[in-house]
């Protein structure tokens, strides 16, 4: 899990001068509370899913998509497994953080119906904030 996580944030080091959170998260604790669903195509791990219940809704921790499977959908079918943990555990939001030079990754939460509400001091330090209602069943 660590070495995808830091291989999938890897580009963004330059961008953000600093390595981006994920790449120091308590994988094994995600791990043990159950918060973790990985991608997988023909017994290779091409993405991870990170996510935590919390009041009123389910946190997307970490979205993790290898360099070789991005723009192909992972990103996007993991988020839609959020949706569905979000409905089962009946919380009715998604929230998460990213970092505005995550441009591919804004782009497609913005696709996707997630909306801004990040606060000025967030967006003085780059960050946003993001939410989605919980989506009804597919």
């Amino acid at each position: 899990m660590r070495d995808l996580v830091r291989a999938a944030f890897a580009p963004y080091v330059e961008r953000m001068g600093r390595e981006p959170m994920p790449m120091h998260a308590d994988h094994a604790a995600a791990i043990e509370r159950g918060g973790v669903w990985v991608a997988d195509v023909d017994g290779s791990v091409v993405g991870a899913l990170e996510v935590e219940a919390r009041p009123g809704h389910l946190y997307v921790d970490i979205v993790a998509v290898t360099a070789g499977w991005r723009g192909r959908g992972v990103g996007r079918m993991l988020l839609r497994h959020a949706g569905a943990e979000a409905r089962r555990l009946g919380l009715l939001e998604l929230r998460l953080l990213t970092h505005e030079t995550m441009t591919e990754n804004v782009a497609l939460y913005t696709r996707t119906g997630w909306t801004d509400v990040s606060e000025p001091e967030d967006r003085s330090l780059g960050r946003l904030q993001l939410r989605k209602p919980t989506p009804d069943a597919d």
